[in-house]
């Protein structure tokens, strides 16, 4: 049942956020199980094309979900892996919120962890997921899905460099063996992004145990160079010695023609320009 009625989507999010019962969904809707809220009822709420258990696991109700899913099982089994306009399934959802109790109930359910156009459970879980979360989406993620990138590019080695998480980058390398021979959509590197990271072991780490030093004047699209991405930001002196002593060429330029030490003029980087200079 599509419904274009925002008022009625706010009224059940408020429902399921203060003490929710079956008999208060049913007084909203009689067949509330089967209502789809539509992109012009959910605008306001980003996320759109919602179904009763996308705003289950939006608001932590899981015991309302194992309530409703024993009463009407051939119902609940249908929207386990309904996605929303984005592609998002509520299995997004609960691992957004970081809720293990409730990914752990979805996939005794079979709730699938293939991918979206714009996300993966995955990657996901690389930015918002526990420790224990992040292991358990990872334990039962296939190799195809393990791999996947997203349409910037992205896989989750790249979002573990970019949440700064060593723990979750040495399990997908080490443990999981994924390929850190990829670029993203621009053209950077595993390196690129470790040296726009600023994180000392994690950079260590992508040179020496990854062995990506041969990427160490590899250009993106612009031209830009690992070090092109460390001076945008990174003042510590340490890390431009790293990246030179892995044989950063302090007179590569990109497209533009600037070197590193003019990137990191133009943006500012005091510490950087003159470390570089």
């Amino acid at each position: 049942i599509q419904i274009d009625n925002f008022e009625l989507c706010l009224a059940f999010k408020a429902v399921l956020k203060n003490s929710p019962t079956i008999q208060k969904l049913s007084d909203l809707h009689s067949d509330f199980s089967k209502l789809v809220f539509t992109n012009s009822s959910c605008k306001k709420l980003k996320n759109q094309d919602l179904t009763i258990l996308h705003l289950l696991c939006k608001t932590h109700n899981l015991s309302l979900f194992e309530e409703l899913f024993s009463g009407n099982p051939e119902l609940f089994e249908d929207l386990i892996n309904r996605p929303n306009l984005i592609g998002w399934t509520p299995i997004y959802f609960a691992i957004k919120h970081n809720d293990l109790p409730f990914v752990q109930s979805l996939l005794s359910h079979k709730a699938s962890l293939k991918p979206a156009k714009f996300a993966s459970p995955l990657i996901l879980a690389c930015q918002k997921a526990s420790p224990i979360l992040f292991d358990l989406i990872l334990s039962k993620t296939d190799s195809e899905t393990l791999h996947y990138q997203d349409t910037d590019g992205i896989t989750a080695l790249f979002m573990s460099i970019y949440t700064q998480n060593l723990d979750n980058l040495q399990l997908l390398f080490e443990k999981h063996h994924m390929n850190p021979r990829i670029f993203d959509k621009s053209g950077a590197s595993v390196l690129h992004w470790a040296a726009n990271d600023g994180n000392m072991k994690i950079l260590n780490y992508v040179l020496e145990t990854m062995g990506l030093k041969d990427l160490i004047n590899h250009q993106d699209q612009e031209g830009n160079a690992p070090l092109h991405y460390a001076a945008r930001y990174c003042g510590e002196s340490e890390f431009f010695e790293a990246l030179v002593a892995a044989g950063a060429d302090l007179k590569l330029v990109n497209k533009a023609g600037e070197t590193a030490e003019v990137v990191a003029f133009e943006e500012e980087n005091v510490f950087g320009s003159e470390i570089l200079n």
